[in-house]
């Protein structure tokens, strides 16, 4: 089981610096319910103890992604990010939470090779966004909001190389993170979305990738999206009347529009063929999705 790692002992310090608030948080910790009893270290890291009695440490608890109470680690989305296209610069991808209006959601950055970058082919690029996208859902079932490629060196790191994560976090929402290509599901849009930037700016030059409700694909400035996707986002589909000889066509329009408004529009325009958990549905998209169906058709 995957916890917190507390530790204790004499070599343990007894605080920070007049952070007297911060000190008793982090270096005064007992486990729930005990008012009496040896004060813990919190490490802030993740781990579990093995059965052989060594410790393996996993993650970083700030950096944990939560989605639907399913807990993902950032190194295994970011390492399924490198394997998934030789294009991605490996060291240079990041994998953290975003807020939308339909609750935490996942993000990803990811540089690529620098003669891509310096081409940005909208195509190739759109090619390559969205074979990432796949390769999640592929190989974690999940489902990615947001897509961003960035060219080389784009991705905030310590002096030590480290990944920011919520350096990149706060760039992807605010706009400064330099981004060559940018894909989103709409269904659920950001609750702080990212300025329009002004042009002549590198941000200007990058391309948002979005798809309509109907499933049509658009291009443009963030602002000229957003107004769409609110007007699509929140219409609903009419009942379908009860019929005992409805077409397998128009079957499939109706499952297609309710997989749309579960998982987003790139969903709704897969293959009929394509696994639906290849397409990150989880259990409660599951039920959702039945609910929905249940619903239109009676």
């Amino acid at each position: 089981q995957v916890g917190e790692i507390w530790v204790s002992g004499a070599s343990v310090a007894q605080g920070y610096w007049r952070k007297p608030e911060l000190s008793e948080t982090t270096f005064h910790a007992r486990p729930a319910g005990v008012v009496d009893g040896p004060e813990y270290l919190r490490t802030g890291d993740l781990g579990l103890l093995r059965e052989d009695g060594q410790l393996l440490v996993t993650g970083r608890r700030k950096d944990l992604i939560i989605l639907r109470g399913r807990n993902l680690y950032p190194q295994d989305v970011e390492g399924v990010l490198e394997r998934a296209d030789s294009r991605v610069r490996p060291g240079g991808v990041a994998a953290f939470s975003v807020e939308t209006t339909a609750g935490e959601a996942l993000a990803v950055v990811a540089e690529v090779s620098r003669d891509l970058a310096e081409s940005a082919d909208p195509t190739v690029l759109a090619a390559v966004a969205n074979g990432l996208r796949q390769a999640l859902s592929r190989e974690l079932e999940v489902q990615t909001h947001t897509v961003a490629l960035l060219p080389p060196g784009a991705v905030p790191k310590t002096s030590s190389g480290k990944i920011q994560r919520f350096a990149c976090r706060a760039g992807l929402v605010s706009g400064e993170l330099s981004v060559l290509w940018r894909s989103e599901m709409t269904g659920a849009e950001p609750l702080v979305r990212t300025p329009v930037a002004q042009p002549g700016t590198v941000a200007d030059a990058a391309v948002v990738e979005q798809t309509d409700a109907t499933g049509a694909a658009a291009k443009g400035s963030m602002a000229e999206h957003v107004a769409s996707v609110e007007t699509s986002s929140n219409a609903q589909p009419a009942p379908v009347a009860a019929s005992p000889s409805r077409s397998v066509e128009e079957l499939e329009r109706i499952l297609r529009e309710e997989l749309t408004a579960v998982l987003g529009a790139e969903a709704g325009l897969q293959a009929s063929d394509v696994p639906l958990t290849q397409l990150g549905m989880d259990s409660l998209a599951a039920a959702d999705l039945q609910a929905r169906i249940e619903k239109r058709l009676g």
